[in-house]
């Protein structure tokens, strides 16, 4: 019933995900032309489970925000950030995230199974961070169209003082204008 019924409006579909159990909610997720409230409240306070099936649903309408928050609740879930960046139309400040975190389980996991060196697991990391952010850039529209919110993300960083977000910033300006559309029709 909850994953199809049409007599079910919007907020009687967010009272019962927010006392419904995993099932529950794992089905208001799957629901087709899933709407953006219930979507929110799902991200919000969902399951695991319902969440995945959540990001999965192509026919959900997963704002920004809901995407964001999502990943605040399990961003140390590899298999949800793997989810997550299949997602279409993925915010490129969230895609940047999602690629920081990811290297930098790599990297502790490289390091505590001594595979690498500390110190080196961490420059490996930090490079295929900053070419995770490069190869997103290129992908945002061309600057002066607008600023986007991974030209933000990639700023913030900066604004920190990180010498290899400076580094990578230098990298990212010597992008050529057009790089974003040579990638797109390779």
């Amino acid at each position: 019933m909850l994953a199809r019924s049409p007599v079910l409006d919007d907020s009687e579909l967010v009272d019962c995900a927010a006392i419904g159990d995993a099932a529950a909610q794992t089905a208001i997720a799957r629901r087709p032309r899933l709407r953006a409230g219930v979507a929110a409240a799902i991200a919000e306070i969902g399951e695991r489970s319902a969440v995945f099936a959540l990001i999965g649903n192509p026919d959900a309408e997963l704002t920004a925000d809901g995407l964001r928050r999502i990943f605040d609740r399990f961003g140390e879930d590899a298999s949800m950030r793997e989810k997550l960046s299949m997602r279409a139309g993925l915010p490129a400040a969230l895609r940047a995230d999602i690629a920081a975190a990811t290297s930098r389980v790599l990297e502790h996991f490289a390091a505590d199974r001594t595979w690498l060196a500390p110190r080196r697991a961490e420059r490996i990391a930090r490079d295929a961070r900053e070419q995770a952010i490069v190869a997103i850039a290129r992908t945002c529209p061309p600057a002066g169209t607008r600023r986007t919110r991974g030209a933000a993300a990639h700023e913030r960083r900066i604004d920190r003082g990180s010498a290899h977000a400076r580094t990578g910033q230098r990298r990212f300006r010597s992008v050529p204008a057009d790089a974003g559309r040579n990638v797109r029709a390779a």
